[in-house]
């Protein structure tokens, strides 16, 4: 395997109220996956204790990790 091949977060939105009362969401990192060998997608595992439903969003990692805590809207 290459030492350069594209990683991802695998992130869980979650919804909240900020201090200005509007909605806001931010993303909740869970697991990191990796292209398949044969590069046709990609896979992740939960760590264990894990449990999700609902939606995930999975993005390149490079993505600034700060963008989803600013608590900003998140437009994914």
């Amino acid at each position: 395997m290459s030492d350069d091949k594209q990683l991802f977060n695998v992130l869980k939105p979650k919804t909240y109220v900020g201090k200005d009362r509007k909605q806001r969401t931010t993303l909740v990192s869970i697991a990191t996956a990796y292209p398949i060998k044969d590069g046709t997608g990609i896979s992740f595992t939960l760590p264990d204790g894990v449990s999700i439903s609902g939606e995930v969003v999975i993005l390149p990692r490079d993505r600034k990790e700060s963008d989803a805590e600013d608590g900003a809207d998140i437009p994914y």
